[in-house]
């Protein structure tokens, strides 16, 4: 199990795309957009990733969403491949922008305060 989490691109979870392969076990993969303050309304997907196939966040499913896996077996193994680097104009405009604003943001203006706050799976 990995809780939802949004990876950062200037930290740990660096990538404009950002592939996972299961490579041991499958799992479910919950996607989850919160809606924004501009009347967007929450949505959620759920997809099972069988062992051996592939998932890749890009675009609003990597910047906009949080996302986090649910197994039953905690014996699970994943590879990750990361593609790309957000320059950090991009990072504003693309993922900083939306999570760091307001006075319960994730992050300052610059993206989390700290690398602990770089979750990546």
């Amino acid at each position: 199990h990995l809780p939802c989490h949004l990876d950062w691109p200037q930290h740990d979870g660096f990538g404009v795309v950002v592939v996972t392969v299961a490579v041991k076990r499958g799992a479910s993969v919950v996607l989850r957009d919160d809606g924004d303050s501009l009347g967007a309304k929450p949505r959620a997907w759920r997809f099972d990733l069988p062992e051996g196939y592939a998932y890749a966040l890009s675009g609003d499913a990597r910047n906009a969403c949080v996302h986090g896996i649910v197994c039953d077996d905690g014996d699970r193994e994943s590879l990750n491949l990361r593609f790309g680097l957000h320059t950090p104009e991009r990072a504003r405009a693309e993922v900083y922008a939306r999570w760091c604003d307001g006075p319960d943001a994730a992050c300052g203006p610059e993206g989390p305060r700290d690398d602990s706050d770089g979750e990546s799976e």
